[in-house]
């Protein structure tokens, strides 16, 4: 995986563009709501082991609006927890996905062929198997 290391300013300016966010957490929510970010999804009390079945809503509001073509990435936003003195903003971009994260990802897998989708396919079937497990 490739991490970039990403400061609170750096966040901000990010979000100037007008940007839809999905909050995961309340101290993300309560951070995206002082700087004014347009929250179109949200959920908190999630524990330290979220559930799949509970993410499904906020992430399918992503993926659906990544497919209809209204946003144009998806960005992942955390702290990386280094001990309880010092946690590292980090930002990554999972939707499409980077060049730099491309090349990171070369030779870490060893893969006997290359299979290409087209875009609106892969966000369509990721979208199923989501419904899917909605449902399940």
């Amino acid at each position: 995986n490739v991490d970039s290391a990403a400061s609170d300013d750096e966040i901000k300016a990010l979000l100037v563009i007008p940007s839809d966010v999905v909050a995961i957490g309340s101290k993300g929510a309560g951070f995206l709501s002082r700087i004014g970010a347009r929250i179109v999804s949200q959920i908190a009390h999630l524990g330290d082991t979220p559930h799949l079945e509970r993410l499904i809503g906020p992430v399918k509001v992503l993926l659906d609006a990544y497919q209809n073509g209204d946003i144009d990435a998806v960005y992942l936003f955390y702290t990386r927890f280094i001990n309880t003195m010092t946690q590292e903003p980090v930002m990554d971009q999972l939707i499409p996905l980077s060049a730099d994260r491309l090349k990171a990802d070369r030779g870490t897998h060893s893969w006997d062929y290359i299979y290409e989708h087209r875009q609106a396919g892969i966000t369509r079937e990721i979208s199923e198997i989501v419904s899917g497990a909605a449902a399940v």
